[in-house]
């Protein structure tokens, strides 16, 4: 089936209403341009006739790496060279300049093509409540929600205005779920966790799981700490699929605003995370660590327990975070260093046993290797 018929179709001079200052065209459009339609957006590989691709970085002619068919619309960087523009231009292929073309795609993609999406993950049945969920009586539905087969909604739980529960979620007892909220199949939402507005969680994750807390007694019997705190999302949180955020033993694990989790993440609990921090997959925190704004992290970056991190610290992949970070910086390795050093320390590891040889060979020269 042709995807692009589930798509939106939109104009060039919407684009350019819409972003005035994200997007704009690389000379004066006539009439007939401004109002070319779109209908997909592809990558500069694989360009489909009729889309528009967005390049971040030019360091070659794009068309180069395209197998048959040109994109109707390019959008490229402002430092663009003109004789590119040109070029491009004599091929019949419309520019658009942007400061950021990256977050150009963002909201482009977000706008026209991401109500496609949702609606096939959330399209059940005529009814927005699928007949064989089971809502608790004391439970409050919103305006406008859409609930999916098998969805299990617990006492006293609130679900806002405009969110769509796909199929075989369960949300348990005492949980808020704020407007706009996206929750995909097979998730769990453990009592009294708090969601706030454009929350998505993505497929098979928990949000609100007991922690990994044990007293052990004289004999070594290990005895379980139940959880009765929670988690809070802020707004616009994004969780992927398959992490586990684990609630507070006695407070609240929380997660800042705008706050981007990956797949396969595990965050322990009372754990605090800042706002706009973007954490990619593999990521583990150990217990009651607090991590501040606009953290950004590699994949499989793990931070211990019962530490904390300031705002604006950025740690390369497969780092590991052991102690406190108290100034703002990019961060790598084991144990953790700046990047830069954490840079020349890898390559010099890769050097290591070619080092060693010429180690033995100095100290047979110098007759040291017997002492």
């Amino acid at each position: 089936m042709d995807m692009t018929l589930k798509f939106d179709k939109f104009s060039i001079i919407e684009l350019l209403k819409c972003w005035p200052e994200l997007l704009k065209p690389s000379r004066e459009f006539s009439p007939h341009e401004l109002q070319t339609v779109l209908h997909q957006v592809c990558s500069v590989t694989a360009p489909l006739p009729g889309s528009i691709i967005f390049i971040s970085d030019i360091t070659d002619d794009p068309l180069k790496f395209m197998q048959q068919d040109s994109p109707k619309v390019i959008v490229l960087p402002l430092n663009t060279s003109l004789d590119l523009i040109d070029s491009l231009d004599k091929r019949e292929i419309l520019i658009l300049l942007s400061p950021n073309p990256k977050l150009a795609m963002a909201l482009v993609i977000e706008k026209y093509f991401l109500a496609a999406r949702v609606n096939n993950h959330f399209k059940f049945s005529e009814s927005n409540i699928h007949t064989s969920a089971i809502i608790h009586k004391t439970a409050k539905l919103g305006q406008n929600i859409k609930i999916g087969p098998n969805v299990v909604v617990g006492a006293n739980t609130l679900i806002k205005d405009f969110c769509k529960i796909a199929s075989n979620v369960v949300i348990e007892e005492d949980v808020v779920i704020g407007e706009h909220c996206q929750i995909h199949p097979n998730v769990t939402i453990g009592w009294g966790s708090i969601l706030g507005q454009h929350c998505w969680v993505q497929s098979n994750s928990c949000v609100g799981s007991d922690g990994f807390g044990y007293a052990t007694n004289q004999i070594g019997q290990h005895f379980a700490i139940p959880h009765i705190g929670r988690v809070r999302l802020g707004d616009h949180v994004h969780i992927g699929a398959g992490t586990q955020l684990d609630r507070g033993t006695f407070g609240e694990t929380v997660i800042g605003d705008y706050t981007k989790i990956d797949n396969l993440v595990h965050i322990a609990h009372n754990c605090k995370i800042g706002k706009s921090c973007l954490i990619t997959g593999g990521f583990m925190v150990a217990g009651s660590t607090e991590i501040g704004n606009f953290f950004v992290c590699g994949g499989r970056t793990t931070v211990n327990g019962h530490i904390k991190v300031t705002d604006h610290v950025q740690v390369a992949g497969l780092s590991v975070v052991q102690k406190s970070v108290s100034a703002p910086g990019k961060y790598g390795g084991y144990p953790l260093m700046s990047l830069s050093q954490h840079l020349k320390v890898t390559a010099t590891l890769a050097k290591l046993f070619e080092f060693r040889k010429d180690l033995n060979r100095v100290m047979k020269q110098l007759k040291l290797d017997k002492e």
